[in-house]
Parts: C-alpha cells; sequence; structure tokens
C-alpha cells in the first residue's frame, strides 16, 4: 500500500530582509521591517525512481532567486484600496489620509496583494512557487508556504497541487 509523505524544506540562512508597513482600516503602521524566514511543507507521493517527493536541487534555486530580487527593498501593495499609487520610473509615492510616504523606484517591490502582511505575503510567494516548480512533479498534493516575522509567529497558505 502506498503511503502519502510529506516534507518541509527550510534553510536557517535563507531570509528575506524587507521593509512594509500595513495600512488598513484601523491601523497604520509606520515602515519597519523584518528579516523573514520562508518555509514549505510538501505533501504528496514519492516521486516514482527517486523516492522523493521533490529534489531539493529544484527548490534552492527558487528560494535564492526570491532572495536576490526581495532582499533589503520594501513591500508595497498595489491592491490596497486605502492607498493610492503614483508609479515612475524614478519613485513609488504612497498617500494614505494620514501619511505620505515616497521611495526610490530601484528599492520597492510591488505586490499584487492587499496589504503587506504575512498572510498576504505567503499567498503570493506560494503562487510564485507554483509557477516556478518544474512540471515533472505531478507527484505532489498539496503545497503549504509560511512566512515568519519571527520564530514563533508566521501565516501560512496552502493550495492542492495536482502539477501543472
Amino acid at each position: 500500500m502506498k503511503m502519502s509523505k510529506s516534507l518541509e524544506y527550510f534553510r536557517e540562512d535563507l531570509q528575506l530582509n524587507c521593509g512594509h508597513f500595513v495600512v488598513s482600516d484601523h491601523l497604520v503602521e509606520p515602515i519597519h521591517g523584518h528579516s523573514y524566514k520562508i518555509s514549505v511543507e510538501i505533501y504528496g507521493d514519492p516521486l516514482e525512481g527517486y523516492d522523493v517527493l521533490v529534489d531539493f536541487l529544484d527548490l534552492k534555486p527558487i528560494f535564492k532567486a526570491w532572495e536576490l530580487e526581495f532582499n533589503l527593498k520594501t513591500f508595497i501593495p498595489t491592491k490596497n484600496p486605502r492607498l493610492n499609487l503614483k508609479i515612475s520610473d524614478q519613485s513609488i509615492k504612497c498617500t494614505h489620509s494620514t501619511k505620505f510616504y515616497e521611495f526610490p523606484s530601484s528599492s520597492v517591490i510591488l505586490l499584487p496583494i492587499e496589504n503587506t502582511t504575512v498572510e498576504y505575503i505567503s499567498g503570493y510567494l506560494l503562487d510564485r512557487l507554483v509557477k516556478a516548480l518544474p512540471q515533472n512533479y505531478n507527484n505532489l498534493s498539496k503545497l503549504k508556504l509560511k512566512v515568519g516575522e519571527y520564530f514563533w509567529s508566521s501565516a501560512a497558505s496552502e493550495r492542492s497541487y495536482l502539477g501543472k
């Protein structure tokens, strides 16, 4: 009888050092930063002939690319109805009824999410992971990606995965 398996991929040395601020109906945070820790849980049946769920050599470059892309940048949500964004080649201006921020464009990552909370960031990164995985992983059934601001504080997004 086949038994489903799971594994968690986490590297202590992998973190995204990013700035952000949360804007909601009840909260407007000052700009601050975190060293986000990322992990992914993968569920399914071992790849036939390999006896593993996924090859770590396929995961590592995805996570390393994120580190290069996002490190030392400020996350700004583009779908937050409470923020007015003016985007140019030189700068990103964010206006809220009580705050105004202006960032050099080169120091910003515009995320197509509603807010830069770990809940939304985990969903965004999970979507990116699904698109980046090689097509040969039709053995997987579910992916769960966690983003943590601190060791004891994280949020996760998960989705069924039946290959591409």
